[in-house]
């Protein structure tokens, strides 16, 4: 079982009543080959001043069990202004191009695709890889050495199969010459629960 919360609850700042993060469950193909859909969103919540983390937590940790199910965080803060306008916009586009199918999924689309002006949180996946080893202190020294100057490791997140670092933006194009075989994602979330039975 990974369970994260104990590390991500303390990073969440919706002290702004625009401000929330966005939490899916995800059923993935890969964990259920046995059924139809590569991917299935059971669940989105929208983790914001007047709905905070604490009163989900409970509520996430058994969906993911009952479907068998990841529950993923993206650290870049949403706006509810920001998703609301371009929401409409998404809708208007749909009808401008006759496309009238679940037209309700417009709102989740948006907030998990919609890139934050509020935050850098870039996840570093380091797969196969544990914090501490001598590669994972090499990638995070590096990361730090590069432009803009500073530190810019965030957390370290364990995942199923390694962890993810959270960090500052950096120079990608440097870091991928020295490291092409890490991905570094600018709108990706990161993993907040998985279930014993996926392992």
């Amino acid at each position: 079982m990974i369970d994260n919360f104990h590390i991500i609850e303390p990073m969440l700042n919706v002290s702004d009543g625009d401000d929330f993060y966005h939490v899916q469950i995800i059923r993935r193909g890969k964990d259920h080959p046995e059924l139809p859909s590569a991917n299935r969103t059971i669940m989105s919540y929208y983790i914001s001043k007047l709905s905070p983390m604490e009163k989900y937590r409970d509520e996430i940790k058994t969906l993911c069990e009952v479907f068998g199910a990841r529950a993923y965080i993206n650290l870049a803060r949403r706006s509810f202004r920001d998703v609301t306008v371009n929401t409409v916009k998404s809708l208007v586009t749909r009808l401008a191009e006759g496309d009238f199918k679940k037209p309700y999924r417009a709102w989740n689309t948006v907030s998990g695709s919609l890139k934050s002006k509020k935050d850098t949180a870039w996840v570093v996946d380091m797969d196969n890889d544990y914090p501490g080893s001598d590669r994972a202190i090499a990638v995070e020294n590096f990361i730090n050495s590069l432009q803009p100057a500073g530190e810019k490791i965030i957390a370290r997140v364990p995942t199923k199969s390694g962890f993810h670092l959270i960090t500052e933006s950096f120079n990608v194009m440097e870091f991928n010459k020295v490291y092409p075989d890490i991905s570094v994602h600018r709108n990706n979330p990161t993993v907040l629960y998985v279930p014993k039975s996926l392992y």
